[in-house]
């Protein structure tokens, strides 16, 4: 590699944050004999084991990930959170950023120790754009990360109404399953997000799906005490598909879980007389 003196030791450090486009052009541009320094910038990690392609992802310099990817260096290589220079691109916020990363050919559907993908990222933040530019390049909708959370899980789940409708007008399938037997529709009802609870009706998706303790959305919204969960039960109830006699793993209606619950109870009385000629 060639002996390095402490400037330029000092020069590679600098180098690695990702600040200062004019001393990396000045480094792509070493004559062979110097190229000692460019492979010591190159190979060098940070603290979290991330590169300087890595870095200048993570920064959102569109522009100096570029300069750094034509040298042909290996673009998938991990951090110590086993993420990518894609992961970075999306944690950056930079659409610039993102599309330079993407038509580099960044791997799509890379996982960190969360077996997160960069979709999985973009749906959690709430970045519609990136979401759609992943999706437009074919990362996977399907794709699940530890709990068996798809991307649609995970926006759903956070209440990311604009995020929900384009994954969904993607193509994402409504009742995939977590590995707790989870759909998109369980987590949004049992966070309170009624928008995402509408949206998820009216496209279709099973109201009475169970999950491991065969609970419906509408036994664990009943049981829940986030803001907005009473509009999310009007919202179930009202689509007139839900089986009120369904049972959990206690052998409990949703209804008789509501038990105690005033408020929750009203909107029982209300909504199933009106959608199931119920009295009350």
């Amino acid at each position: 590699m060639g002996h390095f003196n402490v400037a330029d030791e000092e020069k590679a450090r600098l180098l690695q944050n990702g600040s200062n486009a004019a001393l990396i052009r000045c480094l792509l541009e070493f004559p062979p004999a110097q190229k000692g320094l460019q492979k010591l910038f190159f190979d060098s990690r940070d603290q979290s084991g991330n590169t300087p392609l890595m870095v200048a992802a993570r920064q959102g310099h569109a522009s100096m990930l570029a300069m750094l990817a034509s040298q042909k260096v290996f673009l998938n290589t991990k951090n110590d959170a086993k993420q990518t220079v894609l992961h970075q691109a999306v944690l950056s916020h930079s659409i610039e950023t993102l599309e330079v990363a993407l038509r580099l050919g960044t791997e799509l559907d890379a996982r960190d120790v969360q077996d997160w993908m960069p979709l999985h990222h973009a749906a959690e933040y709430n970045d519609l754009e990136a979401c759609g530019r992943l999706v437009g390049y074919k990362a996977s909708l399907s794709a699940k990360e530890s709990r068996g959370y798809t991307a649609l899980h995970l926006a759903a789940e956070a209440g990311h109404l604009d995020v929900v409708r384009g994954i969904v007008a993607a193509g994402a399938a409504l009742d995939d399953e977590s590995k707790e037997g989870a759909t998109a529709l369980h987590l949004a009802a049992v966070w309170g997000h009624e928008a995402v609870v509408y949206v998820l009706i009216n496209q279709g998706t099973d109201v009475n799906a169970h999950d491991s303790t065969c609970s419906t959305p509408l036994h664990l919204a009943v049981t829940s005490e986030k803001n907005g969960i009473l509009s999310c039960i009007e919202k179930l109830l009202a689509s007139g598909r839900v089986n009120l006699e369904l049972k959990d793993t206690m052998w409990k209606t949703a209804e008789e879980l509501a038990h105690g619950r005033e408020d929750v109870l009203a909107v029982f009385k209300r909504t199933s007389k009106a959608q199931y000629g119920l009295g009350g």
